[in-house]
């Protein structure tokens, strides 16, 4: 699934690609992938108007239009951006289509169609009504402090709620606990306060290099957790079997040597 990192790379990606271009036009191939808007609706929000400047909020993206609105891009499970010219072929499962004046289109890819496409007038009132917490890597420490301390969940459950923090994921979440060596069944109101800070050092890290390596998991540091998220895997930091664990229906990686439990409750 796109966490933060992915998101940021798309947001650069439709930056490059799509911004100051008159649409002329949008497809959609299915309408699952709307989220209270009609075909039409975002035809008429679109049609001869461009896209001014993309803001990212977690895992979503809120692409400025020549007007009031905002598009609004959640990638789902599998979703992603592919632009392409006239003459290229269209890429498979493009579920909407934003054609160009100047002969270029944007696809929104979407094989297993968990991606939603929307429109908002207000981002801060689409993120409260989707309980949407603050961006990850707009947190300052204090605040990631106030959030994760305060809460008694499992801290990997408190990373990946997208109502306290928003852009991490199931990968990351087990990366940025990996590299602080905190167990991910710690509950963080136990934490200490250098821990804390410890967690919130390998967060910010662990974000701002994957965007840098373009959330290509074949390009991450080779002590990483992410290329060895498999049971029993040699641990890239000691040698030791990594094991699994179970928490909200997702399945956590770990390394029971240096991620042993300070907090056995």
């Amino acid at each position: 699934m796109p966490e933060l990192p992915d998101a940021e790379v798309f947001k650069q990606y439709f930056d490059a690609t799509a911004l100051h271009k008159p649409v002329s036009g949008v497809t959609v191939a299915d309408e699952r992938v709307l989220d209270a808007v009609s075909p039409q609706q975002l035809g008429q929000a679109l049609s001869d108007r461009s896209f001014q400047r993309v803001r990212r909020h977690g895992k979503y993206l809120f692409a400025e239009i020549e007007s009031s609105q905002r598009l609004v891009v959640h990638f789902g499970m599998t979703g992603s951006l592919k632009y392409y010219e006239a003459a290229d072929a269209e890429p498979e499962h493009a579920q909407v289509r934003f054609d160009f004046a100047d002969g270029g289109h944007l696809a929104f890819v979407n094989p297993r169609l968990f991606g939603r496409i929307a429109l908002t007038g207000d981002v801060e009132r689409f993120l409260h009504e989707h309980e949407i917490g603050p961006d990850a890597l707009a947190l300052s420490r204090d605040e990631f402090q106030e959030i994760v301390g305060a809460s008694t969940a499992m801290v990997k459950s408190t990373l990946m709620d997208q109502s306290k923090l928003a852009g991490i994921g199931n990968i990351y979440s087990d990366e940025i606990l990996f590299q602080a060596r905190i167990h991910p069944r710690e509950r963080g109101s136990r934490l200490s306060a250098g821990r804390l800070d410890r967690l919130f050092d390998c967060m910010r890290e662990i974000l701002e290099k994957a965007i840098e390596r373009r959330a290509d998991p074949a390009q991450m540091p080779k002590n990483w957790l992410i290329d060895h998220r498999r049971e029993g895997a040699a641990c890239p930091m000691c040698g030791a079997a990594i094991e699994t664990l179970e928490i909200g229906s997702r399945t956590g990686y770990y390394c029971p040597s240096h991620q042993s439990r300070e907090d056995p409750a």
